[in-house]
C-alpha cells in the first residue's frame, strides 16, 4: 500500500475528504453484497432518484464513501481523478473497484461512455500457464506467457511498468460488471484506475484461474487475494479480454465480480 503524500498537481483534484475510517474509532467491518445497481438497463443516477426502489433491486444497501487503511488518506491520493464517492450526488456508473471497500465505488458517468457492443462469454480452447521463473531452462515462453506474468507481477509485486505492457496506447478498454458490459474508458484513464488497486491493496496472492484463447484473442480469468481493512482476508475475480498486438498482447476489457461467472 503506497502511504499517504502523493497529491495531484495537474489540477484534476477532488478537494475532499471520503475515507470514512478517519474516525476516532474504526468503526465495524462493513459487508458488501452483490452489486445493487442494474447498470444495464439505463444510468445509475435514473435509478437512484428512487432509494427505495434501487434497494430493492438486489435488497441491498448503496455503497457510499470508502473505508481504506490509513486514516490519513484523501480523495486526492487516488491516480484515477473522476471517482463518484456518492452516488446520490451526481450522476454515476459503477466502479470496477465496486467490491473493495477501500476503493471508491463509482466513476463518473461523464468520462465513461456507453457503447453498443457485444461482449458475450468467450470461446476458446484453455490454455496451461505456468508461472515464468527466470532460472527455469526447461520451458520455452511465449508473448502470451510473459502478458500473463506481468499481470501477477503488477498486483503481487505492484510493478506499474508490467501493467503499462499491457494497456494499449490511445486506445479504449471495456469494462464488465459482474460479467456483463457497463461501459467503456480512455486507455489512459483506465491505466490510472489500475495503479488505485495495485497500489493500494493489500495483496496476498493473485492467482491465474483460467486461460482460454482463440486465435489472436484471449481471456484470463484471475483471483485477487487480499486483506481487506479490518484484517480480513477476500477475494475478488478480476476477467481480462486480451488481444495480440505489433507490441505483445494488449487489454481490450477488463471486468470484476465478488463471484466467479
Amino acid at each position: 500500500m503506497n502511504p499517504p503524500g502523493r497529491i495531484r498537481n495537474d489540477g484534476r483534484n477532488y478537494g475532499s475528504n471520503n475515507n470514512l475510517i478517519t474516525q476516532a474509532s474504526r468503526p465495524d467491518a462493513n459487508v458488501l453484497n452483490r452489486a445493487p445497481i442494474d447498470v444495464f438497463s439505463g444510468s445509475l443516477a435514473n435509478q437512484v432518484l428512487r432509494e427505495e426502489k434501487v434497494r430493492a433491486v438486489r435488497n441491498s444497501p448503496i455503497r457510499v464513501g470508502y473505508y481504506h487503511y490509513d486514516r490519513r488518506w484523501c480523495d486526492d491520493y487516488f491516480w484515477f481523478p473522476h471517482y463518484v464517492f456518492n452516488p446520490y450526488q451526481t450522476v454515476c456508473h459503477i466502479s470496477p473497484w465496486y467490491y473493495y471497500p477501500y476503493l471508491p465505488g463509482y466513476v463518473n458517468r461523464q468520462y465513461v461512455t456507453i457503447l453498443t457492443i457485444n461482449l458475450g462469454p468467450f470461446q476458446g480452447s484453455y490454455y496451461t500457464w505456468r508461472p515464468i521463473r527466470s532460472y527455469s531452462s526447461y520451458y520455452s515462453y511465449n508473448d502470451l506467457d510473459y502478458a500473463i506474468q506481468d499481470l501477477v507481477d503488477a498486483f503481487e509485486r505492484q510493478d506499474r511498468r508490467a501493467i503499462s505492457r499491457l494497456v494499449p496506447l490511445r486506445s479504449r478498454v471495456d469494462i464488465l460488471i459482474d460479467g456483463r458490459y457497463a461501459y467503456s474508458m480512455d486507455s489512459d484513464a483506465f491505466y490510472e484506475l489500475m495503479l488505485d488497486n495495485i497500489y493500494q491493496s493489500d495483496t496476498r496472492r493473485y492467482n491465474i484461474v483460467s486461460v482460454r484463447r482463440n486465435r489472436g484473442e484471449v481471456e484470463i480469468v484471475a483471483r485477487h487475494d487480499f486483506v481487506d481493512p479490518w484484517g480480513r482476508s477476500d477475494s475478488v475475480y478480476h476477467e481480462y479480454r486480451l488481444r495480440e498486438s505489433g507490441r505483445g498482447y494488449e487489454i481490450t476489457a477488463f471486468g470484476s465480480s465478488y463471484y466467479r461467472y
